[in-house]
């Protein structure tokens, strides 16, 4: 099975909304909302000519991992950093101390911003940054690239028309593009599993009380199929529960509610999952891959996936609740960041 939208952005959209539903109370609270218009940016930039923009949509470690790392094999002075909130001091801190921080709201705003860039690297077209970095790339007939930074399901968003993908690993690579002939794709891997086996954690014994992982924040499958596969396992193994950090929703808390009195433990969730020195349970997250590459024991679990999770499972080599812990996976070797920044040099 392919991405059930591998073109058609909007349908994607209309297909999430849809998926997204069931947060009515949020959904309302949003429409009653006076319309806050397009998307404010903000830009940093430590010269007034860099070459090179990277556009990130999330503050989550595996996007900063895919996005941001290449900084470390590119000279600031040439990068400039978009993004739809206030800049941070830990993304800051990655730029030299002499920078500028601007705001700004259209293209063409960004475009007299940067008048010599040549090549954009997003995490898609989906977000706001990546998007207008995407459209600033195409005005210029020039490179915009595309990192993937997490395990790649079927409702994935589709990649912009264009773009050259950055993928973990060839099946990657080919299950986002979907056939299409108006993307290119090379493999890089992932620079956040790289980072993972130069961890250096503990020892866990695969015998000790897991940790599995929360979706209660994804849209992939019915919201009572998420709760009641953990529900489950929590209960007959005494795992326990570690929330995404994105349930934080009334419907999710209630739920925390009500499993907590009903004996399920919660792991802290304020600590790095490579920190909680527990083997990893979860469905489908990034996690599992970034604690098998770590040296942690980790497993995938539900009691009766649909084909499209076992093809997942699959194409990222991850073991089944029962077996043998899965393998470090060979997307986590080598120098993703660098053969990113390399990719952008051959673009410029």
């Amino acid at each position: 099975m392919g991405l059930i939208h591998p073109v058609d952005l909007e349908a994607f959209q209309r297909d999430e909304a849809r998926r997204q539903s069931f947060r009515r109370l949020r959904a309302l609270r949003a429409r009653l909302k006076p319309d806050p218009g397009p998307p404010g940016f903000w830009l940093s930039r430590t010269s007034e000519g860099p070459d090179v923009l990277l556009a990130f949509d999330s503050k989550t470690i595996s996007c900063r991992a895919a996005v941001l790392s290449v900084l470390d094999h590119l000279d600031p002075r040439r990068v400039a950093i978009l993004a739809p909130f206030p800049l941070d001091d830990a993304t800051l801190a990655l730029h030299a101390s002499h920078r500028s921080v601007t705001q700004l709201g259209t293209i063409a705003e960004l475009s007299a911003a940067l008048p010599e860039v040549a090549a954009v690297v997003s995490a898609g077209g989906h977000g706001p940054a990546g998007a207008i970095g995407h459209d600033l790339a195409m005005q210029r007939h020039g490179a915009s690239i595309v990192v993937q930074h997490g395990m790649l399901l079927p409702q994935v968003a589709p990649l912009p028309a264009g773009v050259t993908l950055a993928a973990w690993s060839r099946a990657d690579a080919d299950f986002w593009r979907s056939g299409r002939s108006d993307v290119e794709t090379r493999v890089v891997g992932s620079e956040l599993l790289h980072r993972a086996t130069q961890a250096g954690v503990d020892p866990v014994p695969a015998d000790a009380t897991p940790v599995y992982c929360g979706a209660l924040h994804g849209t992939e499958l019915p919201r009572l199929e998420i709760e009641r596969v953990a529900r489950q396992f929590c209960s007959a193994t005494g795992a326990h529960y570690r929330p995404h950090p994105s349930e934080t929703d009334l419907q999710s808390r209630v739920t925390h509610l009500i499993w907590k009195r009903l004996g399920i433990v919660f792991a802290p969730s304020d600590r790095p999952l490579l920190q909680v020195g527990a083997p990893v349970v979860g469905m489908w997250s990034t996690g599992i891959l970034e604690a098998a590459a770590a040296g942690l024991p980790a497993w995938v679990y539900h009691p009766d996936p649909p084909e499209w999770l076992r093809e997942v499972w699959q194409r990222y080599g991850l073991s089944v609740w029962g077996s043998e812990p899965s393998p470090v996976s060979a997307i986590a070797a080598g120098e993703p960041a660098e053969r990113l920044a390399e990719l952008v040099e051959e673009a410029l």
